[in-house]
C-alpha cells in the first residue's frame, strides 16, 4: 500500500478572540503501513528509516531518550506525516533485519 491521504482528528490550539483554549482539529496526514527502523543519537534526535511498499523513506525527528544508541524495528506499523515523503526504491536499509525467510526486500 502506498501513502495515502487520510483526514485524522488531532489536538490543537485555537483562538477566541485573543484567549488560546485546546481543540480538536481535523488535518489531512498520508498514512502506510510498512516497517520502521530508528536510531536515537543523543538524547534529542532520532533517525528514522520507513519501507512502504517496497520503497524507503528517511527523515530525522526529535525524540526524548536517555541511553544507548541501538536500532529498533518494527513490523507492520503505520507511519503517518503531514506530506508525502521523498522515497528511493527499494529498501536497502533494510537489507538482513528480518530472520531468514522474511527478508523480502533483498535481490536475488
Amino acid at each position: 500500500m502506498a501513502w495515502e491521504a487520510q483526514e485524522v482528528r488531532v489536538w490543537g490550539v485555537c483562538w477566541k478572540w485573543v484567549f488560546p483554549y485546546p481543540c480538536r482539529k481535523i488535518v489531512t496526514k498520508y498514512c502506510c503501513t510498512g516497517t520502521h527502523k530508528w536510531k536515537v543519537w543523543g538524547a534529542f534526535a532520532r533517525e528514522n528509516y520507513f519501507c512502504c511498499d517496497g520503497n524507503e523513506s528517511h527523515w530525522w525527528d526529535t525524540s526524548l531518550y536517555f541511553g544507548l544508541p541501538t536500532w529498533h524495528l518494527v513490523q507492520n506499523v503505520q507511519a503517518c506525516r503531514g506530506s508525502v515523503p521523498s522515497e528511493t526504491e527499494g529498501c536497502p536499509n533494510f537489507v538482513g533485519d528480518f530472520p531468514e525467510g522474511l527478508d523480502r526486500f533483498q535481490e536475488g
